[in-house]
């Protein structure tokens, strides 16, 4: 699956922890940290930019890949 971020840019993965991985790891906040501390600090990022009353869930990657999308951060391309 390929997903276009809110910049146009692509991320792709063959699977949701796949696909937040290669977020994770192209990310100058995030590359560093585990896998949930990334995902924790980025919903309360993306909550805080695009003004949502709460953030993207972070209890698994399926549903964190599925809140950005509606949250409008991404949208699946492919």
């Amino acid at each position: 699956m390929i997903y276009k971020d809110h910049n146009g840019e692509a991320i792709q993965g063959a699977s949701p922890e796949e696909l937040i991985m290669n977020l994770k790891n192209g990310s100058r906040f995030g590359s560093e940290q585990e896998l949930q501390e990334y995902m924790d600090e980025m919903a309360e990022r993306v909550k805080q930019y695009r003004g949502l009353t709460t953030a993207p869930r972070t209890d698994s990657c399926e549903n964190f890949m599925n809140d950005l999308e509606a949250c409008g951060y991404w949208r699946r391309v492919l």
